[in-house]
């Protein structure tokens, strides 16, 4: 039998260390003999939970797998793994050490052929020992997120901030994985049922946040419904409306409030048409749905946010080239143009939920950008785009990466407010024409202020 003991010291909090090391679809992160890792057994961690691992043997694969024996948080959690030929099991005990944890992992492997054994030893023992220095690196906390000189100057010049937008640029950035957790705590995401809000709901209620759903079907919410509880044992609140109207965006706000108003709000939902139309209220559909929305959501529900909170909005790389028109913010003149209307809206967005933030000293507001990710929505507004792009498009889970980790991380509450991307702070403005002076968002403030308040006058409700 191969015996191994490691010691490792994090920063982390006991329990998150706990969770993550014994959650063994993480083990991708950190040991780089696990080519995948998938959870087999429906709802939460717990005694019985298994798993089913793709390891690397040599120059073949095998199958492993695991069965939680014991898991009892923050302090130690037993698995025992299953493969031809072999048997280990893995006993992680946390304990707590002065601002974080120290974490003890126990490994006993047997080989059932002795000869085979003792020559896997070494092989073993290094990818073990590789393995423990990852997981110790992981659980580190990482350096308050600051946008280098080389950042600045990628982001003035177009073609090099673009490329990070990628698959490619997401696999450079090398950002560690999320570890936090998130018990207690409730998150409201909207156009949650495909694409990014569907990957951050997976990745948030894994790490144990009480969730809201908001989408416009419910056949696909109660769908995603089932998909939480079966991956992590989540039950969320299911809230159907279609945010292209205003009224159901204002039910959905309301019945938030009234029933457990959120810890984070993560403006998710967007859109791009083809063609102008009309609002059920008489908006152009992209202002109503990636601005007029979001914004109405955010105004009813953060007077009300507690201290720590955060709202997220999610925007989009289509608005590093595209000005805003103040004239023309329903797009009346000229040939349509979706990507561009799309734009102008995200845009607007990240601006005026910076400006809305002073009003809410006790939140962070932030805007954040997901990079470019093959998501259904671009499949269908943009299939010429994803046609030549798709090599190079962020998966689901990257794009939601930035969301997750504002949603969580303690670094996201050191500022509060700014565009984000890859977890570092990015500038909005890369072109001098699209910059607005500060009277000149003002004015912008005002217009959707009056747009918004004709419409709520129209309800007989005060702006």
């Amino acid at each position: 039998m191969i015996v191994a003991d490691f010691t490792l010291r994090t920063g982390r909090p006991a329990r998150e260390c706990l969770w993550y090391a014994a959650d063994f679809r993480n083990l991708v992160d950190w040991d780089a003999s696990v080519r995948s890792a998938v959870k087999i057994t429906e709802g939460g961690l717990g005694s019985g939970a298994r798993f089913e691992l793709r390891l690397r043997a040599g120059l073949r694969e095998t199958t492993m797998h695991y069965e939680m024996l014991r898991f009892a948080p923050p302090h130690t959690a037993t698995l025992r793994g299953e493969a031809k030929g072999a048997t280990v099991v893995d006993e992680i005990r946390v304990e707590p050490d002065g601002d974080g944890a120290r974490l003890h992992w126990h490994v006993e492997l047997l080989l059932r052929d002795g000869l085979a054994e003792r020559l896997a030893r070494p092989w073993l023992m290094h990818r073990m020992r590789q393995a423990a220095r990852r997981l110790e690196a992981v659980l580190r906390p990482p350096p308050s997120p600051r946008l280098g000189p080389v950042g600045r100057i990628a982001d003035r010049m177009l073609l090099p901030g673009a490329a990070r937008f990628t698959r490619q640029g997401f696999a450079a950035a090398k950002l560690p994985p999320i570890t936090e957790r998130a018990e207690g705590l409730h998150v409201a995401i909207t156009g949650a049922t495909s694409g990014l809000g569907e990957a951050a709901a997976l990745m948030l209620a894994r790490r144990g946040a009480r969730l809201s759903i908001i989408g416009r079907h419910g056949d696909r919410l109660r769908a995603l419904s089932q998909r939480l509880r079966v991956d992590s044992g989540a039950r969320p609140r299911i809230i159907e409306a279609d945010l292209l109207d205003l009224d159901a965006a204002a039910r959905a706000a309301d019945t938030l409030a009234e029933a457990d108003t959120p810890d984070v709000l993560i403006n998710n939902a967007g859109a791009i048409f083809a063609e102008r139309g009309k609002s059920a209220q008489g908006f152009e559909r992209a202002l109503a749905v990636n601005l007029l929305s979001p914004l109405l959501i955010m105004q009813r529900l953060a007077p009300t946010m507690a201290q720590g909170g955060r709202v997220i909005n999610v925007v989009s790389g289509g608005m590093y080239l595209t000005p805003l028109d103040l004239d023309d913010l329903q797009f009346t003149r000229g040939r349509y143009d979706g990507a561009v209307a799309y734009g102008r809206a995200k845009r607007a967005l990240a601006l005026i939920g910076a400006l809305r933030a002073a009003d809410w000293p006790q939140l962070a507001v932030h805007a954040v950008h997901p990079g470019w990710a093959d998501t259904p929505g671009v499949q269908s507004a943009l299939p010429g785009f994803r046609r030549v792009m798709r090599p190079f498009l962020r998966n689901a889970k990257q794009g939601a990466d930035g969301m997750v980790w504002l949603a969580l991380a303690a670094q996201a509450a050191e500022t509060r407010r700014g565009v984000w991307f890859d977890r570092q702070p990015h500038i909005l403005d890369v072109l001098p024409r699209t910059r607005l002076e500060r009277d000149r968002i003002d004015t912008l403030d005002r217009q959707i202020d009056t747009l918004v308040g004709q419409w709520l006058s129209a309800r007989g409700v005060a702006a």
